[in-house]
Formats: C-alpha cells, structure tokens, sequence
C-alpha cells in the first residue's frame, strides 16, 4: 500500500495504491458514500476523481521530465489505483476543506511545500493536522508568508518531535508503573526510562536573554564597585550612619531578592522590652533576614597576636555576631505572633504580603583582609565556616572580589557590547 500526494495544475491530488485492487475503495464509497484512510483522510464520493481525469492527469505527469524525478519507491504507474481531489489552489495556497483532515477548520499549505504523507500521518496513523487542530482551534497555514503561517521547517521539526510507538508505549508505561509500584514489587521503574528517553531527545533551544542584559549589569556592577572602592578611600568622610545608608543601597542591587529593608524593628520579649532589630531585610517571598553593616577599621577582624597558637576573632566580630545571633533566637520565638504584627506594623507592603518568621538567617559586612597574613586568613575562614549556617561574613575586600569576579564572569559573555 502506497499513498502519494502531488499538485498538479490547481488540484491537489491524493493517490492510493492498496495492496490489493482498487475496487473494493470503490464499493465502500457507493456504499457508504465516503471513504477514511489510514485514520488521516475522509473522502466523498464527489472527491474521486474517475478513472479517465486519473488517466490524463497520470499521462501528463509522466510526459513531464520534472515530474519523473520521484522516489524510487513509487508506485508503477500502471499499477491499480485511485485518486483524490484533497485540495484546490487559492491564492498560492492548497485549501483542504474542513471534514478531509480536520473537522471544523481548513488547512492551507503554499503551493511550494514539499506534500509528503508524512506531513498528514504521523506513528501510530496519528492524524497530524487533526491533532493541531485540537490545541489550535483555528484554521491551519503552512508555509509562504502569509500572516500565522506556520514555516515548513517549523512543521518538519514537529513531525519530527511527534511522539512516536515507543515513545508512548514508555509513558503509558510510566502512568502504569508509578501507581502499581507502591502496591506490587519488582516492577520496572518505567517512569525513569521514560525521562531518560524525553533527556535524549532535542529539546526547543531556549531564547538567550543575556544580550538583551548584560551591558546593563555590567554597568549596574561597575558602578556600584568603583562607588564602594571610593568610599573605602576616603571612609572618614562618612558617619557610621551615612556608612550603613550607601552600604544598604549597594546590597539592595547586589542582591535583588530583597525588596524592603526596615530600619529600628521592636521585637516583643515576654517579660523584657522590646528588643530593637537595627537592620531587617524582607525578600520577595516575604521571608525575613538580618543584616549588620559596620565602617571598616584597621582592628576588626582577627588578632595579630596568637592565643594558643589561634588568631582569634576581636571583640566587634565576636560580639557582632552574637547580636545577629540573639535578634535571630528571639524572631524565632516570636513565631505566628511576630508575623502576623510585622505583616501589619510593616509599610510598604503589597496588600495582603505576609512577612514569614522560618529561620531567619543573617548577613555581616565589617572590616578588611587586604592586610590579613595567610595564617590570619585561614584562621578568619574557620571563623566564618562555624557561623556561616547563621551568619554570610563579608569583609568589604571580599565584597570587591565578589563584585569583580561577577563584572568578569557578565564580560566573558558572547555578544557583549562596550559600555
């Protein structure tokens, strides 16, 4: 059985070849007035073209020298067979009418397309245009450059994609296997091999962003980074509170989550008074961090000197963090209570934002380590990894490292433009 589609003059034509003689086609369509093919095609009888127009169209594609160049496995063609009228040319496209491959919708596909079978049956005799139909709800184009036409590459890359015998045999096997399993032992886990097989295949390129944005995050970073090396150059020119402001204005872009710093939050104690958060950060999420900023000074850090061959944490690190520590115990203890008053104390919130109380972690910017030796930096790392599922340590020369590295990492990027 063979089954070829081709144009000729304003017609498109569907030729079927069956395995055995034709007649029996024939019959059907005088008995049942129509005739389905390969679950794809349902023709009239005033689709069929008689034996004398099937003869002339066939002779004249056969004088033609352009129309001999056809597949080798072609059909004879002498050989019993019966053809269709599928289509007739309008405006350079072949409109199929609705009811010979969709239901209530035409197709049209550009008289240059290639008209393969394939492009109408897919694995399965899956109907490919009746399937689109389904999702598409809407008259179907192929091809030329009328507007909502679907490229033919485009449509070659969906038979392509389309799911195939074993990809379905592996998805009902993966409905099937993920239900029973918990029931019946020793059931093959076909749910993974059907994610492996969906890994293997090609998947849609998905668009690059980073042209678009990447000039501006560049700039974004480099501005912040020449603006914090002047402030460290000239700190002495800042208050402690003119400090905390531009620090606070650089880690809101540095790190985008956070949508709303809070300055001087109460926090209620049972039998105590309120203890006043100095710096709280709420992330998009409405999750809630702390976060403490100090003016670097030339003894922050470690010890020069060693105690029991340690150099240990001064007394503006080590009491730094067991602040973040106790604003973090107490928000804790705060629980339901705490986030539902923050969630009405705190302004600028989207209407009905909840604040959330779940672990708030903590952020420290002091200090710097430019002059740290390698015995102190190794012991301030040991510091920083006890902490660190309390406390992110920064130094402001880790901060400009970060900062670099990021400008380095947004340059290296293909298509980047110059600033």
């Amino acid at each position: 059985m063979t089954i070829r589609i081709y144009p000729f003059d304003d017609l498109l034509i569907l030729k079927y070849t069956p395995d055995n003689n034709s007649g029996w086609v024939r019959d059907k369509l005088r008995d049942d007035g129509e005739f389905a093919l390969k679950k794809t095609f349902l023709f009239k009888v005033k689709d069929l073209l008689d034996e004398a127009e099937q003869n002339k169209i066939e002779k004249a594609i056969e004088n033609n020298d352009e129309w001999m160049e056809t597949d080798e496995d072609d059909e004879p063609l002498d050989q019993d067979s019966i053809a269709f009228v599928l289509g007739h040319l309008t405006d350079d496209y072949y409109h199929i009418k609705p009811g010979k491959v969709t239901t209530d919708h035409s197709v049209f596909m550009h008289k240059d397309n290639k008209f393969d079978p394939k492009l109408f049956i897919s694995a399965r005799n899956i109907s490919v245009f009746a399937r689109m139909e389904k999702y598409m709800q809407r008259d179907i184009l192929i091809g030329g450059n009328a507007e909502d036409a679907i490229p033919e590459p485009v449509m070659w890359d969906l038979i392509r994609k389309f799911p195939n015998t074993r990809q379905k045999d592996l998805y009902e096997g993966s409905i099937i296997s993920g239900i029973i399993r918990d029931y019946v032992d020793n059931i093959p886990d076909y749910r993974a091999k059907y994610e492996n097989y969906l890994n293997k295949q090609r998947t849609v390129k998905p668009s690059d962003l980073a042209p678009l944005v990447k000039n501006q995050e560049v700039h974004k970073f480099q501005l912040i980074l020449d603006k914090l090396e002047m402030m460290l150059a000239h700190q002495k020119t800042y208050t402690e509170h003119q400090w905390q402001e531009e620090i606070l204005t650089m880690i809101t872009l540095i790190y985008p989550k956070y949508i709303h710093v809070y300055k001087s939050v109460p926090v209620k104690r049972k039998g105590h008074t309120d203890l006043q958060v100095d710096l709280l950060l709420i992330d998009s999420g409405g999750y809630a961090d702390i976060i403490e900023i100090k003016k670097p000074t030339d003894s922050m850090i470690v010890t020069h000197g060693r105690y029991r061959d340690n150099h240990i944490p001064y007394r503006e690190l080590s009491g730094t963090i067991m602040q973040i520590e106790k604003y973090i115990y107490y928000l804790n203890r705060w629980g339901p209570d705490g986030e539902q008053y923050l969630s009405r104390k705190l302004t600028g919130l989207p209407l009905g934002f909840e604040v959330k109380l779940t672990n708030p972690g903590g952020l420290l910017i002091m200090g710097r380590d430019d002059t740290l030796t390698q015995d102190q930096l190794k012991d301030f790392e040991v510091i920083k990894r006890k902490y660190k599922n309390i406390v992110d340590i920064l130094t402001y020369d880790e901060l400009i490292r970060r900062l670099k590295f990021t400008i380095t990492l947004w340059t290296a990027k293909p298509g980047l433009n110059n600033c």
